[in-house]
């Protein structure tokens, strides 16, 4: 993640910089829990880097959707900011994100064909990019509906002896589960109580 992100920034950066002589400020902004990383990002591969810029990290603390609407249709949004793909359309609509195709097609760190083409898609609109996703994760489980004893899982545990059931030889080296829910870490507790572990 850390690779690509810096991908990102480092493309996003040498193009906005140009030809210019003076310093230049670029605001990026994200949601607070991003915060570290961050830091930690720009202190060690852009602060000192680009001779004349300078960029400023602005961690939001608000409702993050609220405050992406509200300064992309103000005119007053960061230089770069995180866009969620459930609301990207929506923020392509303002009108005031610029699409990436022309300098990704410029850059010589980073390429379409080096981005996963699902991840391209989720952010691609009327033929435009308008973001590169930072990472993604499974907010699903998919099994075939024939699965022959395969029930609902009702825990962690349920659903890794199910799992096991369907491995060669009736035992699975590896199982797994996730939840993605705003209210999953009130899960967490019980998760060792099911049979399953925190990874």
């Amino acid at each position: 993640m850390r690779r690509i992100l810096l991908s990102v920034l480092l493309v996003v950066l040498v193009c906005s910089v140009g030809l210019a002589q003076e310093k230049v400020i670029i605001t990026l902004a994200g949601h607070s829990v991003d915060t570290p990383l961050m830091q930690d990002v720009l202190a060690r591969f852009v602060a000192g880097k680009i001779p004349g810029v300078e960029v400023v990290w602005e961690p939001i603390t608000d409702d993050y959707f609220a405050f992406a609407m509200r300064t992309l249709a103000a005119g007053t949004a960061p230089d770069i900011l995180y866009l969620d793909v459930y609301w990207a359309r929506e923020g392509a609509e303002t009108g005031a994100l610029a699409p990436l195709d022309q300098y990704i097609a410029q850059s010589k760190i980073l390429h379409k064909e080096d981005l996963i083409p699902v991840l391209l898609d989720a952010f691609t609109f009327d033929g435009n990019l308008y973001a590169i996703s930072k990472d993604f994760n499974s907010l699903v489980i998919h099994y075939p509906s024939s699965t022959v004893g395969f029930e609902e899982f009702s825990s962690i545990g349920h659903l890794g002896r199910q799992t096991q059931a369907l491995a060669p030889g009736g035992r699975a080296s590896r199982t797994g589960g996730g939840m993605a829910t705003p209210a999953a870490w009130n899960t967490l507790p019980l998760t060792p109580r099911s049979g399953g572990r925190r990874m």
